[in-house]
């Protein structure tokens, strides 16, 4: 101890200098770190706020790729079989869309069933459930960009019109805040051609980007599934 002392004194500049070094190291690690979980909370968010513990996808989508799976009815038929617990779809894509007081955002249009477990709770407003099917329940981020309940916002190149009725918890997917529609509706941003005059004989597809689980299926890891049915 007496001899480490001496040292210090003798060399008090460089000992000085080395705790700078590893102090500063230390902050920019906590930075890094913390600047690492705001980006990976800013891009999955959403997901990880949904009520389900599992979600099914097409098997030629991989994680990166979740926003291009497409599933339709004969596979959430199959998987409502052989999972025995609670399903219901789940439609992601992002769009872009101005309000009709100027305001342009972008958003992560999450399709849902009003009524299912995966329709948001609201934070200002009203919520899906009984609303009529140009309504949107808008991530509290939004508000933030100037998007207030009671505006009408337009989805670009598509001229569709969405009625806010609602705000929920701040979240995102693709660092993009989200907005919640009925499943039918998100069908139509997702698969509707822009420029296409509105045709009320065009065919929309009844696919979806996933099927949400409420429970896991017994005998199966905590995991996304593939849906190979």
């Amino acid at each position: 101890m007496f001899l480490a002392l001496l040292e210090l004194r003798a060399a008090r500049g460089r000992f000085l200098l080395m705790g700078s070094v590893v102090v500063l190291v230390a902050a920019l690690v906590g930075i890094v770190s913390g600047f690492t979980t705001g980006l990976g909370d800013d891009t999955i968010s959403a997901l990880r706020r949904l009520p389900a513990a599992q979600l099914v996808f097409s098997s030629d989508a991989r994680s990166d790729q979740f926003a291009r799976s497409l599933l339709d009815e004969k596979a959430a038929a199959a998987w409502r079989a052989d999972a025995d617990t609670d399903t219901t779809p789940l439609g992601v894509s992002i769009t872009r869309g101005t309000t009709d007081r100027g305001a342009e955002v972008d958003l992560a249009a999450f399709g849902v069933e009003p009524r299912s477990f995966l329709a948001p709770s609201v934070t200002e407003g009203k919520g899906l459930a009984d609303a009529a099917p140009d309504s949107v329940v808008l991530s509290a981020k939004l508000a933030d960009e100037g998007v207030r309940v009671g505006d009408t916002l337009v989805i670009d190149r598509l001229g569709i019109a969405l009625r806010v009725i609602g705000l929920t918890e701040r979240s995102s997917y693709g660092h993009v805040p989200v907005a919640y529609v009925p499943l039918k509706t998100w069908q139509r941003i997702r698969f509707s051609t822009p420029g296409a005059p509105a045709s009320a004989t065009a065919v929309i597809p009844d696919q979806f980007s996933a099927l949400a689980l409420r429970t896991p299926p017994a005998g199966t890891p905590a995991a996304t599934l593939d849906a190979r049915h």
